[in-house]
């Protein structure tokens, strides 16, 4: 019996130190998987202005996706953000709405403890499989709401790997003095 609460109590903490951790950059385009590379493993990095007229320094986390093409208009990602004092872990949905060669656009969702996340994303081919893409998204930090627009660049490198830059510029609480810089840039492997 001691040991069940002590697994309770100890699960509650865990919940509880992930509370407020939501990734802060997207990394994961609309158009990055193809029908013969239906997976991608990621990993990036972010860093996070202090807001105008605020006492504060800059902030970074770390987020690693997974994702796996379920089917020609449907991609499934599991996510993780972490920063020195925080875990969190979600799940994310994007549906193509529409696809061309040069252009796809649709609609996303993300959720885990501590966020949630809407956004639309679309992407433009630079050339071969390398893409501009961005989502404006509405979601939270921490327990305020915000509103982003990320922009980013995937990069094709070689094969199966993608080099991705993205900046971000967000509005906690939805008021331009808590105006932030997201600065990040990640690698990605598809197979």
């Amino acid at each position: 019996m001691k040991t069940r609460r002590f697994c309770e109590l100890g699960a509650l903490a865990l919940i509880g130190w992930c509370a407020h951790c939501g990734p802060l950059a997207t990394f994961r385009p609309i158009a990055a998987l193809s029908a013969d590379r239906p997976y991608e493993l990621g990993l990036g990095t972010v860093a996070v202005s202090p807001r105008p007229y605020v006492d504060e320094r800059w902030g970074q986390s770390g987020q690693l996706w997974f994702t796996k093409r379920a089917n020609d208009w449907l991609q499934l990602s599991a996510i993780a953000a972490f920063d020195p004092g925080a875990l969190g872990a979600g799940i994310g949905a994007t549906a193509a709405v529409v696809r061309g060669r040069r252009v796809v656009a649709g609609v996303e969702g993300e959720a885990g403890y501590g966020w949630a996340a809407a956004s639309v994303p679309f992407a433009f081919r630079l050339f071969e499989e390398s893409w501009l893409y961005a989502a404006p998204r509405v979601y939270n930090f921490g327990i305020y709401p915000a509103v982003g627009t990320p922009i980013g660049l995937s990069l094709h490198i070689q094969k199966g790997a993608f080099l991705r830059f993205e900046y971000q510029a967000s509005w906690m609480q939805l008021q331009a003095y808590n105006l932030r810089h997201h600065i990040g840039g990640g690698l990605a492997v598809q197979w």
